[in-house]
């Protein structure tokens, strides 16, 4: 008996050591606790976290404006979810949000109907029909991070379990992951939106774009416009003036997308800071593309009054978006209209007489190639698919095989 209390108690400190390798979004820009941290910081904004369960993050939370125009995702309303900008750091770049039927967690409240009468003990639910149990559940929405082959809920609790059965990877593959992505990564609304369903309590899905970008995955850049800081590319968002602003040296322009050629270092030692000509996009002119990458150069109009300035038309590839030139906004009319399936639901068009963007080196994304792409295992896949790699165990892991390897050998010990 003495043996089993002990493995038992060594079993429970190896799952609640802290994770040693993990980073934490405590005192990131726009990180908050609760809904008080971010009245503080602007009035008009909650706190909304992302369900994840990646090894290398943890207390991914960020401040969302609730009066934006676009809701945001929790309890009956879908909407938008956090995004991640570079300031986060590469681990927080690869959380990929979407906003998905979800589970209440607080198991002593009940789920109501809209506008039930009851207010104590009680939370406003969606019932929807379950696949497998033939009868109607309630659910909330909440975000989640998805990694290309799954929702990143616990394995087996009851959401992955109803994710499973609303086949939601199959739905966010077809509707907010663009086939330009890099070969073998996973970026959901170029990283810059949620996919989210077009109308609440359905399941068809689209991209649910962060103000200041647009297309049908959120590959284009509209203006510098920022309600968090999840939206930069680079810098912080003035939540007063709702403007990217600070941005890091080596970036500039909208969003703080562009790259500066004369840095030292540009594109973060990673790609080549190079002319936008419109042969390439954001991040991903050196990348193995899905399905391939083509780009035009059309000759700029005659009455041009920028000298020598070309109109440019390039597709999108996602998790890279274009950048006009400098700080002024795009031309009049340059934003094509994203239609599902035609060519040019992936195309945008600028002005761009003096924009310099990153030609990321293979294996590297985002606007300044400093994420490293996280290929993940799709369903179906072979364990030989040059697009997956291993990934080493966590340090919490390593140490609760350490911790469970030193129990059983000193219970062989006290048994002789």
């Amino acid at each position: 008996m003495k043996v089993l209390s002990f493995l038992a108690t060594c079993g429970l400190l190896a799952l609640t050591l802290p994770r040693a390798d993990a980073v934490s979004g405590k005192g990131k820009p726009g990180y908050c606790n609760n809904n008080d941290d971010c009245t503080k910081k602007a009035k008009d904004y909650t706190c909304v976290s992302v369900q994840t369960t990646r090894d290398k993050v943890e207390f991914v939370k960020q401040c969302l404006p609730t009066a934006s125009g676009t809701p945001v995702c929790t309890g009956i309303n879908p909407g938008l979810c956090p995004s991640f900008s570079t300031t986060w750091g590469e681990e927080f770049r690869q959380i990929s949000s979407v906003c998905a039927y979800i589970y209440p967690e607080d198991k002593k409240s009940k789920c109501v109907e809209p506008g039930s009468n009851s207010t104590k003990g009680v939370i406003e639910c969606l019932f929807i029909n379950d696949p497998e149990a033939e009868k109607q559940v309630g659910v909330i929405y909440g975000c989640v991070d998805f990694d290309g082959s799954r929702l990143l809920f616990q394995k087996n609790s009851k959401s992955d379990k109803l994710a499973a059965q609303f086949n939601y990877t199959d739905i966010i593959d077809e509707s907010c992951v663009n086939p330009k992505n890099p070969k073998g990564a996973s970026f959901v609304c170029s990283s810059q939106g949620t996919c989210g369903p077009k109308v609440g309590g359905q399941m068809e899905y689209e991209c649910k774009c962060n103000v200041g970008f647009s297309g049908t995955y959120c590959e284009k850049i509209e203006d510098n416009k920022c309600y968090h800081d999840g939206v930069c590319g680079g810098g912080s968002c003035d939540l007063e003036k709702q403007q990217c602003t600070d941005c890091p040296a080596g970036t500039k322009g909208n969003k703080c997308a562009e790259c500066d050629p004369t840095y030292a270092t540009p594109c973060n030692g990673h790609g080549k800071c190079v002319a936008s000509s419109g042969d390439s996009t954001l991040g991903v002119a050196n990348s193995e593309s899905g399905s391939g990458s083509s780009a035009k150069t059309t000759p700029a109009p005659a009455d041009s009054s920028a000298e020598g300035s070309a109109e440019v038309e390039a597709e999108a590839g996602a998790g890279e978006v274009h950048a006009a030139s400098g700080s002024s906004a795009a031309a009049s009319g340059s934003s094509a209209t994203a239609s599902s399936g035609s060519a040019a639901s992936n195309t945008t068009r600028f002005l761009a007489t003096s924009a310099y963007q990153c030609k990321c080196d293979d294996g590297y994304s985002d606007f300044h190639c400093n994420v490293k792409i996280a290929k993940s295992k799709k369903s179906g896949s072979s364990s030989t698919d040059s697009s997956i790699v291993t990934p080493e165990p966590s340090s919490a892991s390593v140490l609760s095989v350490s911790i469970s390897a030193a129990a059983l050998t000193l219970a062989a010990a006290l048994t002789l």
